[in-house]
């Protein structure tokens, strides 16, 4: 009964974290031509920082609708 467990989690859970691993990539390469240019790191770094602070965000913001809804932690 376990093992059926854990493998409908896997079976659950790794196309949710393969979409959010591929979504990332395209993310921090979108206008990147090549990391080997200043320009190209530079755009790279932008989408990094863009992307870390959005994730934050939205963080901030599940964790506020949760405690407005009255979730215990």
């Amino acid at each position: 009964m376990g093992l059926t467990l854990d493998l409908k989690a896997i079976l659950v859970l790794a196309p949710i974290f393969g979409l959010l691993v591929l979504g990332l990539v395209i993310t921090l390469r979108s206008g990147v031509a090549s990391l080997s240019t200043h320009q190209g790191v530079e755009r790279f770094i932008g989408n990094l920082s863009q992307l870390l602070l959005r994730m934050a965000g939205y963080a901030i913001g599940l964790l506020m609708l949760q405690r407005f809804i009255g979730a215990p932690f």
